[in-house]
Order: C-alpha cells, then structure tokens, then sequence
C-alpha cells in the first residue's frame, strides 16, 4: 500500500514499461496497479516485523530466475524439501550466540555479493524489534569511512557465504571476505562470523566466533539460509530484552509513504 512504490509502477506503466508485483494479497493496491503479479499465499502475516513474507518473496523471486533462464526447478524443490533441516540449524545456532551478542548498540553487519542485502535484513531486523542502534553496510563500502568508528570489542556481524556462483570468481570473494574479517579482527572487535564457508570456519574457529551453516543444494540459496539466522537471532535478542518482537513500539503493519 505504499504510495511511493505505487507511484513509481504507475509512472513505469505510463511509459512503456513491464512491471511486475510480488505481494501476499492479490487484491493489494500494488498488485492490482501491475501489469503482472506473483502471489506469496504465505496468508496473513500478523507480526509487524515482516519475516514470513520477506522469505516468501525470495523464494519466488529466486523461482522467476529459475524460470527466465529456462532451468529445471530440481534444485529450488530439493531445497525447498530441505528447508526444515536449515530452520533447526539456524535454531540452534542463534541460542548459542544471542546471549554473547545481545548488546548490539554502536555495532554493524557486513555483508557483499548475495550477502549484502542479508545484512540489511539482519540490521532491520534488529533495530525494529530490539530497539537496537546497529548499522548494516556493504563490507566493501565499510572502508570508506564507516570502519573508523569501529573501536575494540565494537560488536560486528559479518555474512560470509560460499559464493560459489559458478563464474570463476570464488577465489576473488573469498579472498575479499578473508580481508574483511582480518581487518575487523586487528581492530580489536567482537566478531561473529555468519558461514557456509568451511575455509573461513577452519581458518577463524579459534581467531572468532563462528556460526557455520551447512552448504545449501546452490549457492544462491544461502540467502534463505542466513535470512532465518539473522530472524531469530532478533527475535530471541528481543524476548530476552521484555520485549515483543510482533508488536515494536511505533510501528503499524501498513506503512503508507509517499
């Protein structure tokens, strides 16, 4: 219902434009005012902190991918079949650190590739239900003046993921992540590094805190992965503060912006 996004999908339809609208209410402004709509069916959604429907839409968006590139769904549905196992995982993982990681105020999370925009999922996550003052940032863009606030013991969550994608760039990736966290580490900060990389487990185990997950069918899938760690992780760190991570304090459900 957001009238800024609605605006833009109005002005793209004016022009000439394709526009296509994700949504979980097919009778929602937006998806009425696309040309096109794909449908979560993830039914109501009573948390004001959107975290079923933000998985939901990842499936789908990574399910249009499969299909524009003519790919077989083989993966996607073994994954999807799999899925429990990763939501016990990241269950377990989050009891571990979210005592050791409550306190998150003057802290941030890192991420780059496929891990960027999870670490805005995680910083968000954070800030509206545990009134967290955390930033998320691009690890590449942290060096350009944001890593100057970094003091020691400053909290840092670092998304790492294989980031495997097949284009012979892995090397590249990790050697950028390894940077990252080596630099995080000098500075003297808390770190916690969120993996399915077992070169980054086996080399930072004892150097870090390291929360490994277990490598998905595809690498692109990791997302969904780190997206239930960094959901639970808020959700926990919020019951363990007195708060209700479903109801944030001056927030609503449907935010109408313009």
């Amino acid at each position: 219902k957001a009238e800024d996004v609605i605006s833009v999908v109005k002005r793209a339809n004016a022009q000439g434009g394709i526009t296509l609208a994700i949504t979980n209410d097919e009778n929602s402004p937006l998806a009425k005012e696309a040309q096109f709509h794909l449908c979560c069916f993830a039914e109501e959604e009573k948390s004001v902190a959107a975290t079923k429907t933000f998985n939901a839409q990842l499936f789908i968006a990574i399910w249009l991918a499969y299909r524009l590139a003519n790919k077989p769904l083989t993966d996607l549905v073994n994954f999807i079949k799999e899925y429990p196992k990763y939501f016990v995982e990241a269950d377990k993982l989050t009891d571990t650190y979210v005592d050791k990681y409550l306190n998150l105020d003057n802290g941030f999370i890192l991420g780059r590739g496929f891990c960027y925009p999870l670490a805005l999922e995680a910083t968000l996550k954070l800030q509206e239900t545990g009134y967290t003052q955390i930033k998320g940032y691009a690890s590449s863009v942290f060096y350009h003046g944001p890593m100057a606030m970094v003091n020691k013991d400053t909290p840092i969550i670092i998304y790492a993921s294989e980031n495997d994608m097949g284009d012979g760039l892995s090397s590249t990736r990790l050697e950028d992540e390894q940077k990252s966290i080596d630099k995080m580490l000098s500075l003297g900060a808390k770190v916690l590094i969120v993996t399915d990389n077992k070169t980054i487990q086996e080399q930072y185990k004892t150097k870090a805190d390291v929360a490994f997950m277990s490598k998905s069918i595809n690498d692109a899938f990791s997302v969904f992965n780190f997206a239930l760690f960094a959901q639970m992780l808020a959700c926990k760190a919020s019951c363990k503060k007195g708060l209700n991570p479903d109801n944030p304090r001056a927030l609503n459900k449907v935010t109408i912006t313009k």
